[in-house]
Parts: C-alpha cells; sequence; structure tokens
C-alpha cells in the first residue's frame, strides 16, 4: 500500500475497506472521498478484460481475467496516478 501526502494535507491512495478503517482510527472524524480513478471492463469484442483510465483513453494492455487486469490497474495508479 502506497499513501502520498500531499502539500495540501491531502492523502492519494488506492481505496481499500482496510485502508479506509485504518486512517478513520488514525484521523477520526476527518472527511474522506473516494472518486474512481479508473475501471476494470470486459470488452465483448475482444473477449478480453481492459483497464480505463478516468479522463483517458482505455489502455491497449488486454487480460484474461479480472484478476490479472486489477492487478495491473493497481501498478499503472501507484505509477502514473499516486505516482510511486
Amino acid at each position: 500500500m502506497i499513501l502520498r501526502f500531499q502539500s495540501d494535507g491531502k492523502i492519494k491512495s488506492i481505496h481499500s475497506d482496510s485502508l479506509m478503517q485504518q486512517m478513520q482510527q488514525i484521523f477520526p472524524g476527518a472527511k474522506a472521498s473516494c472518486p474512481r480513478a479508473s475501471n476494470v471492463n470486459f470488452d465483448s469484442r475482444l473477449q478480453k478484460w481492459r483497464v480505463k483510465p478516468k479522463n483517458q483513453p482505455t489502455l491497449k494492455q488486454t487480460f484474461n481475467s479480472r484478476k490479472e487486469a486489477i492487478r495491473f490497474e493497481i501498478q499503472w495508479l501507484n505509477k502514473h496516478v499516486i505516482g510511486q
């Protein structure tokens, strides 16, 4: 799990229920928002799973399983959105 603390006090990370629970314990009363950064969708034409980042074209990589696509999605978001 990667947390990126920004100069304005905001924290960027990939959402998980366990992370949200931990953050609520560490920062009680803090407000959290979880805007969607991407989607994993099945492409019926290609019969493959694909990742579509928000406000960007669908990525060219294709996957046989949703699990593979989500694994790639997390890596991609950490690199391109969170800034690993």
